[in-house]
């Protein structure tokens, strides 16, 4: 390990990418700040040669550790570079994605300093097809907002889940004690508002420094499987936990606005199976009822009439004339969710 100031600790969870991590890791160690980077990857049990990638990197760069350990998934392989860090700030980064340019860490680094921030959030891109389109956010320039502040100001768009758009200051993690919940599919979900709760300096800069690779088989894009509605059940949960917890008007209508996204999903999963209907309808019908207006219940309601009658249609035109597909066009347009 060198002897140099640490800036920022980077933990890559690794796991069968061998494909992609070559290009990753290069775009860490072509950093003008890499001197100060400690980069930390954990392989989370890959059966392919990801982990001897790793070694024969090790060998070029001193400030490299290397976690290995059984398979566990990626919240548990983030915990765990976690809690070896030593750097100022902390910054995760995908296996199979990669930073835009040899300088985003430097002046990522450099504004988050300057106001002693506990969270910066940025822009990225996204790669699909071998082609690359921005992702926006849209914030005001280098304004500080509390970490509630932030919540209750967001619409649409302009606050995202994942872990990789955001340098979490080190010492700001420890004190909230924070870690990624084991066995949820998109735990950076079910982190967000844990994360954002207490802060007490949050910004975000206009700056595109990840690059977010989309992939025909990664865990997005994936079959739902009932593990989605088990994990689904958890994100709400921790959502319905904040919003009984807080007063604010804006914090409470933003959380609201993350129950019924989530809702959403929550019936397209059980009603697509008879199984997962019968055994999870009493706990989506009890969030429903208990979380939502009646505007919201009505909407929703609506939905699932256009869910179960058109599911199994074969008729495009049945579903373009239908009112409800119209609407769900519209807020997947308009309203990105």
């Amino acid at each position: 390990m060198s002897s140099k100031e640490i800036f920022i600790s980077i933990v890559v969870p690794v796991y069968n990418s061998e494909l992609y991590i070559d290009e990753c890791l290069q775009s860490i160690l072509k950093q003008t700040i890499v001197e100060n980077i400690e980069l930390i990857c954990v392989n989370d049990g890959s059966n392919d040669s990801s982990l001897d990638i790793l070694n024969m990197y090790k060998t070029k760069f001193p400030n490299m550790i290397i976690i290995d350990q059984k398979n566990a998934g990626s919240a548990i392989a983030r915990n765990n570079g976690l809690q070896i860090a030593n750097g100022e700030y902390v910054y995760f980064v995908d296996n199979d994605d990669y930073l835009a340019n040899d300088n985003c860490l430097n002046e990522l680094y450099r504004i988050a300093k300057k106001a002693s921030l506990d969270i910066l959030n940025f822009n990225h891109l996204i790669l699909k097809n071998n082609s690359l389109k921005k992702f926006s956010i849209n914030r005001e320039n280098n304004k500080i907002y509390t970490g509630k502040e932030y919540l209750s100001t967001a619409k649409k768009g302009n606050i995202t889940n994942t872990p990789w758009d955001k340098l979490l200051k080190r010492s700001y993690l420890k004190e909230i004690n924070f870690g990624y919940t084991s066995g949820v599919i998109s735990d950076d979900a079910e982190s967000l508002l844990r994360l954002f709760y207490h802060a007490k300096k949050v910004s975000f800069i206009d700056n595109y420094a990840y690059v977010y690779r989309i992939r025909p088989n990664s865990i997005m894009t994936g079959e739902k499987t009932e593990k989605y509605i088990i994990s689904t059940k958890k994100i709400l949960e921790t959502y319905t936990y904040y919003y009984d917890l807080e007063e604010n008007k804006g914090i409470k209508r933003f959380i609201k606005s993350l129950i019924f996204n989530r809702l959403v999903s929550y019936y397209e999963l059980i009603l697509a199976n008879k199984e997962f209907t019968n055994k999870y309808i009493d706990d989506y019908i009890m969030y429903k009822t208990k979380y939502l207006n009646k505007l919201e219940k009505f909407f929703i309601q609506n939905e699932e009439n256009y869910l179960n009658k058109f599911k199994n249609s074969k008729s495009k035109l049945a579903k373009k004339i239908n009112l409800n597909y119209l609407i769900r066009r519209f807020r997947k347009k308009y309203l990105k969710n």
